[in-house]
């Protein structure tokens, strides 16, 4: 090798798919096209892959999908093409407990039909289990989560707050009616009887 021949990149810093190589002007991280049917962010390498098979981690940046795409995909907000990862499922407390408040703020405005049911004979009741049921998959259809991280954690609060109304709603009058009757069969108790000499 002549001394005119530029130097073969050395290698780096370890990077995601093994060392990343060094050139004179700097770090250069690998550049992979982006897959098939994909999208690959401006300021990211990692190519995020539209694939039905792909279920994406905790972390990872999300964007609009090819124009025209109608292939099932695991991005969010994108109605009924979006794939519930299984890692956002299960169910609901939320959208059980605050139904059609609930809904608007997630995106899922098919919550909203919990405002004409509730004049229903346990139509309610029915609804809200129904929003426990397909609450996440609403949800996830319905807004551009950045991560399945994200949704979790903004779906952990809304049932942090599904615990306070409940402990409001229903503990805390029970314990005061239990405290109501205690202290009336306590001074029912202590009366002393009419008619009888002290």
């Amino acid at each position: 090798m002549s001394n005119d021949e530029p130097a073969p990149p050395t290698q780096g810093l370890p990077g995601p798919d093994g060392p990343v190589p060094r050139t004179p002007d700097g770090w250069v991280p690998p550049a992979p096209p982006p897959p098939r049917g994909g999208w690959a962010p401006p300021d990211r390498g990692d190519p995020q892959p539209y694939a039905a098979s792909y279920v994406p981690q905790p972390g990872y940046a999300y964007g609009p999908p090819p124009p025209g795409s109608v292939e099932p995909t695991y991005q969010p907000g994108f109605g009924k093409v979006s794939i519930l990862p299984p890692a956002a499922g299960g169910w609901n407390w939320g959208a059980f407990f605050f139904t059609w408040i609930w809904g608007p703020f997630n995106g899922a405005y098919v919550a909203l039909w919990g405002l004409l049911l509730a004049f229903v004979p346990f139509g309610g009741l029915a609804w809200a289990i129904v929003c426990g049921v397909n609450g996440n998959r609403w949800a996830w259809q319905g807004k551009p989560w950045m991560s399945v991280e994200q949704f979790r954690s903004a779906q952990h609060k809304w049932a942090v707050a599904a615990l306070v109304v409940f402990v409001v709603a229903i503990v805390v009058p029970i314990l005061i009616v239990i405290v109501f009757v205690a202290e009336r069969h306590a001074s029912a108790a202590g009366a002393v009887p009419s008619g009888v000499p002290l």
